[in-house]
């Protein structure tokens, strides 16, 4: 049977008030008295057990951070890497780019900013982003500002991440379907709205970048006897 909290006051008292009018009762009638003292203590001590366990098992209400409104920052990057920022997380449209929490630039991001320094006036960047709002660690609300080594450093994992979706792309559509090289970049361009880069330039990064990574090793000379 599972006793309340409202129940187990009453018992405590009425266990507490017998014990002390026993005293008295045994002056006149202790043969009397001598049969309630064996269930008035035990009625006592269990109320007191019940009142100690409801206590231990209170579960206390974890203390949560005030909703504030999105907290955004301003950066201003290369011209084609804020396309690509729009185009992949924005859908080719103006406004505030959101990243999602399973990004690597999301924690990248999340790793940089820091409080504002006293004085310091907010960033006139073009490229707005709305910073990381997790339940515990940095409260976007004083967490808040990205010095310039902070937004050099994330332009250059944007760029890391453009240029490698780049490649993987033109591989991609080259070795499964056959498409040429300078179709899959017009179709990349297309598909981000990117136009402050030419396709001559994506080519030649690709073009190197195949190079390097994939030089053909010089075969070995044999001679004949």
């Amino acid at each position: 049977m599972t006793v309340g909290r409202g129940d187990q006051q009453p018992l405590f008292f009425v266990g507490r008030m017998f014990l002390s009018i026993l005293p008295i009762i045994s002056l006149k009638y202790s043969k009397l008295a001598s049969y309630f003292i064996f269930p008035v203590g035990l009625l006592t001590c269990w109320s007191q057990n019940i009142t100690h366990t409801h206590r231990e098992n209170r579960v206390k209400k974890p203390i949560r951070r005030e909703k504030i409104d999105m907290v955004t920052v301003k950066i201003s990057i290369k011209k084609h890497l804020e396309e690509y920022m729009r185009g992949k997380f924005n859908d080719c449209r103006e406004g505030v780019i959101t990243l999602p929490d399973k990004a690597d630039l999301y924690h990248t991001l999340f790793d940089l900013t820091s409080k504002r320094p006293a004085s310091c006036p907010l960033e006139q960047g073009t490229l707005e982003i709305a910073l990381p709002d997790r339940r515990c660690g940095k409260d976007p609300a004083y967490y808040n500002y990205l010095s310039e080594r902070s937004q050099r450093i994330l332009e250059r994992r944007i760029e890391l991440m453009f240029w490698a979706e780049l490649h993987e792309w033109i591989d991609y559509n080259k070795h499964m379907y056959g498409i040429q090289y300078i179709e899959s970049i017009f179709s990349f361009m297309r598909k981000f709205d990117i136009n402050g880069i030419s396709e001559d330039a994506l080519k030649k990064n690709y073009y190197r970048w195949r190079d390097r990574t994939r030089k053909q090793k010089e075969k070995r000379s044999y001679n004949k006897s």
